[in-house]
């Protein structure tokens, strides 16, 4: 239940609402649509890291022993070149950089594109007018990555095996470690006094929306909106329940700094805004 790949997708729906209002656009009309699973967009990154940029005052630990990351100054320092060692961690290589997957192939990439744009808006959702002002700055972010993956699995898996030196921090889902504790107890284990789960404040929601278009579509909507397979889709892969109901503490994955409630939870930006985000993104590529 991981993100697939999405190879020559030219549109990522960052909302029901986008997707809805893109279909209509297409003349395909959807006779039902909801979102089915959600989980926020963290932060991965090494404990050395991240206890080097609290020191360097980027992040925080809160009393849970949860991290926190301030992204108005995290976009600050990559705006302004700022290196690993500035911000804290003094043993990195190079300019100080969130990896994620490529924004318009991706919708990891593509939701964290958008979380930048609503933090160089001021915390207010991206709009047409303020993505032809901050489109620059954004790209010139994503250009510190490099080559990016089109998989936030295959993210994900090069994050952990490739360690602190090639991947110091990537943006991920919430639900990518918890489905690894509960699934890959083994693989969990080697990595669980190193790798660190981080919350941006602010973050958004990545939303999992099915569209149904006819009425075998309309059945399949209804079952995964079920309570049984909300619950499942909690307690064997990590997905927050849609209806934000049915789930118990996030203690039970045993993950270390989780969070029962995200204290900071942006909106995302309109459809529109959203298109232009990604058509500028595609034009510096």
């Amino acid at each position: 239940m991981m993100d697939a790949d999405r190879k020559g997708m030219d549109y990522l729906f960052p909302s029901s609402r986008a997707a809805v209002e893109y279909g209509n656009a297409k003349g395909v009309k959807a006779t039902q649509s909801d979102i089915v699973f959600n989980s926020p967009i963290v932060l991965y990154t090494h404990k050395a890291v991240a206890d080097g940029l609290v020191n360097g005052g980027l992040m925080t630990k809160d009393d849970s022993g949860a991290y926190h990351m301030d992204m108005a100054k995290a976009v600050d320092a990559m705006a302004a070149n700022t290196t690993w060692a500035d911000v804290g961690y003094t043993a990195g290589y190079g300019q100080f950089r969130i990896d994620s997957t490529d924004p318009v192939k991706s919708n990891s990439g593509n939701e964290y594109a958008a979380l930048l744009a609503t933090v160089l808006n001021g915390g207010q959702p991206a709009t047409v007018d303020s993505v032809a002002r901050d489109g620059k700055t954004i790209a010139s972010i994503f250009a510190k990555s490099g080559w990016m993956e089109t998989s936030s699995e295959d993210s994900f898996n090069q994050f952990l095996t490739l360690g602190v030196g090639s991947k110091p921090m990537m943006v991920g889902y919430e639900s990518q470690l918890l489905d690894l504790a509960v699934n890959q107890p083994d693989a969990f284990k080697q990595i669980k006094d190193d790798v660190v789960i981080v919350y941006p404040t602010p973050t958004v929601r990545s939303t999992h929306t099915l569209m149904a278009l006819d009425e075998k579509g309309g059945t399949l909507l209804n079952l995964l909106k079920a309570p049984a397979v909300q619950k499942l889709a909690w307690e064997r892969h990590g997905f927050r329940a849609a209806n934000f109901a049915g789930t118990d503490s996030i203690s039970r994955f045993g993950v270390p700094g989780t969070l029962d409630q995200i204290p900071a939870v942006s909106e995302l930006p309109n459809n529109d805004a959203m298109q232009q985000l990604i058509a500028t993104l595609q034009s510096t590529q």
